[in-house]
């Protein structure tokens, strides 16, 4: 009886020890937009078509890959009647290094609500974008002392030349008139969307040829799933 107790605690131990090194992610659904109310009783499905979680009242998920490590690329999709994922591209990405801060977060809205609401989030994304380059522009300005006055015209002039261009970002990204285009366009908007915009830049320029105003069409979304 001794030894069956040792044997059961050591299994038990061992899958202790086994869960403590699978790989967890942390992530949080909103409705919409960033900063929107919290999404409750979303299923959180993994590749292989489980539920590996549900979101509570705070929007909140948690899910562990018992077969992962950090780094590894991982690809989701979400149930919930009645709703898709906006930013779906998100959908399949890397599990954050040790150390990196901040958790996944998901936008669903209702069905047929998708495009107006990517549009949003990417304009947003753009802001944010610019409003970073131009206070890093600032700082900057600021080190070159007696440079400064003369420096910060040209900032401010390709400021607002940034912010003209500002509503033609989501409606680039957002078209397409090849499976292949489509594709880099996707990755271009996962990176765009990750503040990567050097890398979403390229992406866009790989393109093999620039999609017409007649041929574009809108990304279609991936990954979500009615129950």
């Amino acid at each position: 009886m001794v030894r069956l107790l040792a044997t059961l605690i050591g299994v038990l131990t061992l899958g202790a020890v086994l869960d403590a090194h699978a790989a967890v992610e942390k992530g949080l659904v909103l409705a919409d937009e960033l900063g929107g109310q919290p999404v409750a009783g979303a299923e959180i499905v993994t590749a292989e078509g489980s539920v590996g979680a549900v979101t509570d009242a705070a929007g909140a998920f948690t899910l562990s890959f018992p077969d992962k490590q950090a780094g590894d690329n991982v690809k989701l999709s979400v149930r919930k009647e009645g709703y898709e994922v906006v930013n779906d591209v998100q959908l399949e990405h890397s599990l954050a290094q040790e150390g990196e801060e901040g958790a996944l977060v998901l936008l669903l809205c209702k069905e047929g609500s998708r495009k107006e609401m990517l549009r949003r989030m990417l304009l947003l994304s753009a802001v944010k974008a610019m409003e970073a380059s131009y206070l890093q522009g600032l700082k900057e300005l600021k080190k070159q002392g007696e440079n400064e006055l003369a420096g910060l015209s040209d900032l401010q002039r390709r400021r607002h030349q940034a912010e003209d261009t500002l509503t033609t970002i989501p409606k680039e990204l957002m078209k397409t008139s090849s499976d292949s285009t489509s594709e880099r366009r996707r990755q271009a908007i996962r990176l765009f969307l990750e503040g990567e915009l050097g890398k979403a830049i390229g992406m866009l320029e790989k393109r093999e040829a620039v999609p017409s105003r007649e041929d574009a069409t809108e990304i279609a979304p991936e990954g979500a799933k009615s129950s």
